[in-house]
């Protein structure tokens, strides 16, 4: 027999919550696709909503730190140059990790009402970090002249209406078809952030 850990857990209900959602996703489901009884999981986590809380937490870190390590993986080139690796190295990522996507954007998109208060927080809070990453970009642009000279929160905020789209994209096409999409409106967005 397998030793049950709290991943084997969260694995399982990850699985069971990409395929079908939160509602549907009960704690015996859980149980018996990671081989246990229903009782057994409350060994690990408190209640139904501290696993799905903490998994939703684990989701938002990842995104995070792919992100930090597509910026930092970049430093030194021009600005243009990292943020489209910025986006292309996020959107290959949520390709490639399907299952994780789905949740997060159903818990972003549709929270358990119990949920709400704690994802908007945990959201805010991982906004803020990456406003403090693209800030650097932006500021170089902007130094450099490549960028016009303009607000940073609209700069920012207009970076995030990009990836947000495309984030929502990823449900709709492949890897292939959204990469193309990426490099339709890569230029647009470009011209209407530079000085010339």
């Amino acid at each position: 027999m397998i030793a049950v850990t709290r991943q084997n857990i969260k694995q399982a209900a990850l699985n069971l919550l990409a395929a079908h959602g939160y509602e549907k996703t009960t704690l015996s489901a859980i149980a018996k696709e990671v081989g246990i009884k229903a009782p057994s999981i409350y060994s690990f986590f408190e209640s139904k909503e501290a696993l799905f809380v903490e998994i939703y937490r684990d989701l938002l870190d990842e995104h995070f730190m792919q992100l930090k390590q597509l910026i930092t993986s970049n430093e030194g080139k021009a600005p243009e140059k990292r943020l489209k690796h910025l986006l292309k190295g996020i959107l290959s990522y949520h390709v490639h990790h399907p299952k994780e996507s789905r949740v997060l954007l159903q818990l972003l998109l549709f929270p358990p009402e119990f949920m709400q208060d704690e994802i908007e927080r945990l959201f805010i809070e991982k906004e803020e970090m990456q406003r403090k990453l693209l800030m650097e970009i932006f500021t170089d642009a902007m130094n450099e002249n490549v960028v016009r000279k303009q607000a940073m929160d609209d700069l920012i905020a207009s970076f995030f209406c990009l990836m947000d789209g495309l984030f929502l994209e990823l449900f709709y096409y492949g890897e292939d078809v959204l990469m193309g999409k990426l490099e339709q409106i890569w230029q647009v967005y470009w011209t209407g952030l530079t000085t010339s």
